[in-house]
């Protein structure tokens, strides 16, 4: 007689259980949905999550969204790439439905990845911020659009991050640009737009050896400085054009901030108490052939406050209201102008000497005050 097997002493609950662990859970993001990206990716069609929608596991790939739709919502990310690297993300349209808390694309411990013809804005005028790239270096941010509203944070920052290139984009928020404790930065070529309720374009905050080269800044809020430097040295600002035309925005703002090239840019002021440049506390800087017209009051070419000292003002052609230098004798700053004859130089503590007037205005009180005036260079 055959004996049969004894039979299985195995619950059917326990061996449903584990039928549905041998079966695996796909995870992965396809052409038409969210999920985890392990490979170069296309999509066919808009997609849509509650939270995260494309986690990036894998270097080395493409994620092409075609012109299609990334929509998200809560306290997840449009896009997380952690810890890989060459990463190319392009031609995305991202949209939250909902109250972001976070941000659109986030970018953390990565290095030579690419963001190309990203197209986001915030529709919930809520908490918004566009890409953060935090200690990831030569990241690439290359011809998009990524603009918030008024009551937004910051569409772009760059935070602990090395040799990030930030060319040929539209960028706009309250606060556009934040580049905080990074050096190497590239920002080349951008346009930036906004209207009442800025706070500024770019902030470098303790950043370091940046480059600012070729933007375009149009500034109509009241307080809404184009690029302001805190703390940040040795950067270098050059061939920008910027026009401001709200109360106390300033063109360059420098607060303790030394060593810095300001260089063949255009800045137009076209309201009162809206100062070119000024520089508060800031040492060492070159200010040389740039183009400064400041029309209405209070609106100086270049102010200098707070011990500002050792700066050089070099050939800068200022148009109506000039040079408002409030430091004192103790310290010494230096302004040159090229001629047939050679270089005249005038030191402070004699600023306001050796000029002669044949304008309408000049005021002598250890500062340079000049409306109008068509100054004659007298070598020393």
């Amino acid at each position: 007689m055959i004996r049969r097997p004894p039979r299985s002493t195995q619950s059917r609950s326990s061996a449903a259980s584990d039928v549905y662990k041998r079966q695996t859970y796909d995870n992965s993001a396809n052409a038409t949905r969210c999920g985890y990206v392990k490979g170069d990716l296309t999509l066919a069609s808009g997609i849509n999550s509650t939270g995260t929608c494309l986690t990036v596991n894998a270097s080395n790939i493409v994620i092409d969204c075609a012109g299609n739709w990334v929509n998200y919502t809560g306290s997840g990310y449009a896009i997380d790439i952690t810890g890989q690297s060459n990463v190319t993300v392009k031609n995305c349209r991202i949209r939250n439905q909902g109250s972001p808390t976070v941000d659109s694309i986030y970018l953390y411990r990565s290095r030579n990845c690419i963001l190309r013809n990203i197209t986001m804005s915030d529709l919930s005028g809520t908490r918004f911020t566009g890409v953060y790239n935090w200690m990831s270096n030569n990241t690439q941010i290359l011809d998009s659009y990524i603009y918030g509203s008024t009551s937004t944070e910051v569409a772009l920052t760059v935070n602990a991050s090395s040799g990030v290139t930030i060319e040929n984009n539209d960028l706009g928020g309250t606060l556009a640009l934040l580049i905080e404790e990074s050096s190497g930065t590239s920002v080349l070529r951008n346009r930036f737009t906004i209207g009442a309720g800025a706070i500024r374009r770019i902030h470098l905050n303790s950043s370091h050896s940046n480059a600012l080269d070729g933007n375009n800044m149009t500034i109509s809020g009241v307080g809404a400085d184009a690029v302001l430097l805190s703390a940040s040295d040795s950067n270098t600002l050059q061939n920008n054009r910027i026009s401001t035309n709200g109360s106390g925005a300033y063109g360059f703002k420098l607060i303790g901030s030394d060593g810095n090239t300001i260089t063949s840019n255009r800045i137009s002021s076209l309201t009162a108490d809206n100062p070119a440049i000024l520089l508060d506390a800031s040492d060492s800087n070159t200010i040389e052939d740039n183009l400064l017209n400041t029309s209405q009051y209070m609106s100086y070419g270049v102010e200098l406050k707070s011990q500002a000292s050792g700066n050089t003002l070099r050939n800068n052609n200022i148009s109506s209201i000039g040079i408002m230098d409030r430091t004192d004798s103790s310290v010494t700053n230096t302004m040159s102008y090229s001629t047939s004859f050679g270089s005249i130089t005038w030191s402070t503590g004699s600023f306001a000497q050796n000029l002669t007037c044949n304008g309408t205005e000049l005021s002598l009180a250890r500062f340079i005050f000049a409306a109008n005036l068509a100054l004659s260079l007298i070598h020393i």
